[in-house]
């Protein structure tokens, strides 16, 4: 498991690196794109102290259609919309995920607030948008708006609680990070071209999902069993 988590950092810097050389270095952007994404998903998988086995198994198959969702948007398909798909079956999974064991939507504010930034994208994206997107757009703002908004709202109620608050924090800050880099991609191809934006698009990315898959792990019991082996 700990070898396996090496391998995530340089998996995701030559997914970056590949897409900074763009024609040049597709095919290194091309494997080791879903390749991150699947060793993400295999450590989130191998824990063995997670916070309960339904949370794990939602988060996990998440994360695959999080997998799907990059292949079907890496060249030569670049499938924008059933990426899109993918993303949005992806986010409400997690939502099932940060629903267990707290009311929906867990805070109020912190839905709105993130519904509302969603929609102040959608709505200085509107004249770039193709007619044909923005139906879709506009759905997966809305339920990456709620998912974003449950998870910190989560984080919120749990504050306080130990290993549960350590987990919902990491779940918080994955979701920020998500709507944050959808919003970059957003921005990047439908508005205007960010300066090194594969840097910034993918670096978010992949703190996101490796933020939520972390959110898996229960560290009390953990150390604990360490401290069992050490002794």
């Amino acid at each position: 498991m700990a070898r396996g988590r090496w391998l995530i950092v340089p998996a995701v810097v030559a997914a970056i690196v590949g897409a900074l050389l763009g024609e040049r270095g597709l095919w290194l952007y091309q494997a080791a794109k879903p390749l991150a994404t699947l060793l993400i998903l295999v450590g989130a998988w191998s824990v063995s102290t997670a916070l309960s086995s339904c949370y794990r198994t939602a988060i996990v198959v998440g994360l695959a259609w999080c997998l799907l969702g990059d292949i079907c948007l890496l060249p030569p398909w670049n499938a924008f919309l059933p990426g899109l798909g993918c993303f949005l079956i992806a986010h409400l999974t997690f939502l099932v995920a940060f629903a267990q064991g707290v009311r929906r939507p867990a805070w109020w504010p912190a839905t709105l607030l993130c519904l509302a930034l969603g929609a102040t994208v959608v709505a200085a994206l509107w004249p770039d948008l193709p007619s044909t997107l923005r139906a879709p757009v506009s759905a997966y703002v809305a339920v990456i708006g709620v998912m974003a908004g449950q998870a910190i709202g989560r984080a919120w109620r749990w504050r306080g609680q130990g290993a549960k608050a350590r987990g919902a924090r990491f779940a918080a800050a994955g979701a920020a990070l998500f709507l944050l880099s959808d919003t970059l991609l957003a921005w990047d191809r439908f508005h205007a071209p960010l300066p090194l934006a594969s840097l910034w698009i993918l670096g978010t990315y992949y703190a996101a999902i490796a933020c939520i898959a972390h959110s898996v792990r229960l560290p009390s019991v953990a150390s604990a069993d360490m401290r069992g082996v050490e002794g």
